[in-house]
Formats: C-alpha cells, sequence, structure tokens
C-alpha cells in the first residue's frame, strides 16, 4: 500500500500529526492468465520465453512472475520484450504502467496506461490503474474523472470504489468519498485496505466510534500491519486517549523500524503528554528516514523551543 495526505486530530492545536490513508495502489494484475499462482511460475514461463522469444505472451507472463515475487525491476525487460514484439499488447502496457508506478515513474506509467487505452478503450482496469497514476502525480480532478469513467463501465469494481472514495475524501469530498468506500467494502468486507481507508475517512469526518471499529476490524483480519497500528493512534489521540495512542505509535514503530509517520505521531504524543525529550528524539529520528518530511520538521522546532522554555529542572532541596 502507498501513504498520502492526513490531517492534524481534532481539537489540538499546534501539533501535526496524521493517518496513514490506504493510498490508491496499483490495480490487480490483468493477464490473460491471472487465475494462475504467478509467485510459483516464473521457472515455467522463463523456460516458455527461451524455447519462444518471439512470443509476447511468455515474456508479458514472465514479468508477472517476476511481480508477484516483488522483483518489479526484473519485470520491465519483460514487459518491454512483449511489447517489442507486439506494440498493440495493451495488458503488457498496463502491467508494465503498474511496474513504474512502482517505481515512482508516474510520468511513464500514465504514457503506458494511455496507450493501453488507446488499443482497448474498454479496458476498465487500465482506465483505473491510470486514474491512480494521475492522483500520485498530484492530479486529483484528473483522477476521479478516470475512476468515475472506470465505474461507469463497471459498475462496484471494488477497486475502483476504493480508490476513487480515497481521492474523494483527500480532495475534501469526504461524504462522497464516504459512499464509494462503503460500496468497496460491500463487496469485500475483508479487504483491510478499504477497512484502513473507510476509517480514515470516518476520522475526517469526526465518527471517531466508527472509525475505531474499521481499524479494529482490520487488525483482526491483518495482525500486526503497522499502517493500521498507526491509524488506530492516530484516532485514538483524536478521541484523548494520549496513553493508548501512544502505545499503537509504539507497536508501529517496532513493527516497522524507519515509519517516519508513526515516529512523528509518536512525537506528538509524547509531547502532549509532557515527555518532551523522547518527543524530540522521536522528531529527530523521523527526519533521519525521510529528510523532507515538513510535518516533522516544524513538530521539533515546536517541541526544542517549549523546551528551552520549560529551562532546566530545578535543583532538589537540601
Amino acid at each position: 500500500m502507498s501513504r498520502g495526505p492526513g490531517e492534524a486530530p481534532r481539537g489540538r492545536v499546534g501539533w501535526t500529526a496524521g493517518v496513514v490513508v490506504a493510498a490508491a495502489a496499483a490495480l490487480a494484475l490483468c493477464t490473460v492468465l491471472r487465475n494462475r499462482d504467478y509467485s510459483s511460475a516464473e521457472g515455467l514461463w522463463r523456460a516458455a520465453a527461451v524455447a519462444r522469444p518471439k512470443n509476447a505472451l511468455s515474456h508479458n507472463n514472465l514479468g508477472v512472475a517476476l511481480v508477484a515475487e516483488g522483483r518489479y525491476a526484473d519485470a520491465i525487460p519483460s514487459y518491454e520484450t512483449a511489447l517489442r514484439l507486439r506494440p498493440d499488447y495493451a495488458e503488457a502496457r498496463n502491467n508494465l504502467g503498474i511496474v513504474l508506478v512502482h517505481q515512482g515513474r508516474l510520468e511513464e506509467a500514465i504514457a503506458q496506461y494511455r496507450a493501453a487505452l488507446a488499443v482497448k478503450p474498454d479496458y476498465t482496469q487500465a482506465r483505473a490503474n491510470l486514474g491512480v497514476a494521475l492522483y500520485r502525480s498530484g492530479r486529483p480532478a484528473e483522477a476521479i474523472a478516470e475512476l468515475g469513467a472506470a465505474l461507469a463501465e463497471r459498475p462496484g469494481y471494488p477497486d475502483a470504489e476504493c480508490n476513487l472514495g480515497i481521492v474523494l475524501v483527500a480532495t475534501g469530498r469526504v461524504s462522497e468519498g464516504i459512499v464509494h468506500l462503503r460500496r468497496a467494502l460491500s463487496a469485500r468486507p475483508d479487504d483491510t485496505e478499504a477497512l484502513n481507508a473507510y476509517g480514515n475517512a470516518l476520522l475526517r469526518a469526526g465518527r471517531l466510534g466508527e472509525a475505531l471499529a474499521q481499524y479494529r476490524a482490520a487488525l483482526s483480519l491483518r495482525p500486526g500491519d503497522a499502517d493500521t497500528e498507526c491509524n488506530l493512534g492516530a484516532c485514538l489521540m483524536a478521541a484523548g486517549r494520549t496513553g493508548e495512542a501512544i502505545a499503537h505509535y509504539r507497536r508501529a514503530i517496532a513493527l516497522r523500524g524507519d515509519f517516519a509517520e508513526a515516529r512523528n505521531n509518536l512525537g506528538n504524543a509524547l509531547a502532549e503528554s509532557g515527555q518532551l525529550s523522547e518527543a524530540i528524539e522521536q522528531f529527530e529520528a523521523a527526519l533521519r528516514i525521510r529528510p523532507d518530511f515538513e510535518e516533522a520538521r516544524n513538530n521539533l522546532a515546536l517541541a526544542l523551543k517549549q523546551s528551552e522554555a520549560s529551562g532546566p529542572p530545578l535543583p532538589l532541596p537540601r
């Protein structure tokens, strides 16, 4: 799952914290053989590509098998070979787009999705993936249009419902976003990313009890998920339950040591509970992980200012 815009906990001034949104993510790989278990198929498709080097399908499916193993960079040559052999291969363009999004090469991904749609205008997965790439590239209005078009082509498509809901919430259209997230969960109630996204939307709407229920449901389905632990912490902070929030932020960091957002949020919670020294340590750690993390930088400056204002501890009476 990718991260996105968060918000300051309601009713609190100064410290800036946020939830980790279930960022709009590249949708399911779409290939002729999508129902097979690609994770065990690399050897099969590599052998097929060697035996039939001019067969575009074999190269495409080798790429899919490599992606299933998390080998995104290794998949690119296979997709490119498939497209050299068959430039109008829409599925290979969609799959290459997914890998490029994963690598942060958003404009290249957008070009691949558009090329796939030029060949196959009713290719709903490619259109929905285009919407995701547009959102990640900072073009939310275009993303909303493409995701809406995907749903017009395929009403109730769960991935598009979820991603459209996320984008709408991120752009302030929270009520509309909640409608789409509910539809996504109606189709797939065990989708932990959708549960997190719905929880984040409810948190933004101030419906804290309902948001907590979504995060807890996500954790019951996927225990030990760092993003959900962090989101649960943010919701508890918004509810004024700082001690519980601290415990969940610590769990998130134990699960993922380089989780800058969780460290920033933990710093906020510690600062609000008067533990400025450890709060400063957490803000500094967040900035070591992400030097461009402006929220953590601002929070660190505020914590240092408060620490200086409080002065050294008074000596104990003799």
